[in-house]
């Protein structure tokens, strides 16, 4: 859900058959765009990371017993200076989100998305950016047991060094149904 506006939501879900602790079928549904992480004040400065999702006819076949389906995430890293929008980066879409579904009920999905750009007028190459993830799945492969983690991080990459600002914005959460 978004942070500020409830009304507004990206939701990521799949549907899963199976027959005897086997995936047969794997469906996924993935729409919308929300406001997931604000840090700062927008009246002064503020980062705010918005995601959007959609389903493409991407299929992944899977591999090792476990279906797969692609969907694109879309993540908008936005920088706010007097409450006024002065940057919206935007991630490339790319199939690095997907649903699975294995052997005895191992299911859920991973979203990841990612940011780069070369930093203009350094003597060197360097490069600055953004990822986000998103994991949902079963705990222990039982349908009633799930674990769902978020992180987020910024990153500045040097030629002989990367340096990484991790914040885990969703910490490892286990939910029951």
């Amino acid at each position: 859900f978004d942070m500020f506006k409830p009304y507004e939501s990206t939701a990521i879900g799949l549907k899963a058959f199976y027959e005897d602790e086997e995936a047969q079928k794997l469906n996924v549904e993935a729409d919308g765009v929300a406001e997931l992480l604000s840090y700062g004040n927008k009246s002064n400065v503020a980062v705010s990371i918005f995601l959007a999702n959609h389903v493409e006819e991407l299929h992944n076949p899977g591999q090792l017993g476990v279906m797969r389906n692609s969907f694109v995430s879309i993540v908008h890293f936005k920088l706010y200076i007097w409450d006024m929008l002065i940057m919206d980066m935007e991630s490339i879409p790319v199939q690095s989100s997907e649903v699975f579904a294995g052997k005895s009920f191992n299911l859920g999905f991973n979203m990841s998305a990612t940011y780069e750009k070369a930093i203009p007028g350094i003597p060197f190459t360097a490069s600055g950016g953004a990822s986000i993830e998103l994991s949902l799945r079963t705990a222990k492969n039982d349908l009633h047991k799930w674990t769902l983690v978020g992180k987020a991080d910024a990153f500045i990459k040097f030629p002989i060094t990367t340096s990484h600002f991790t914040h885990e914005y969703i910490p490892e959460i286990s939910i029951s149904v």
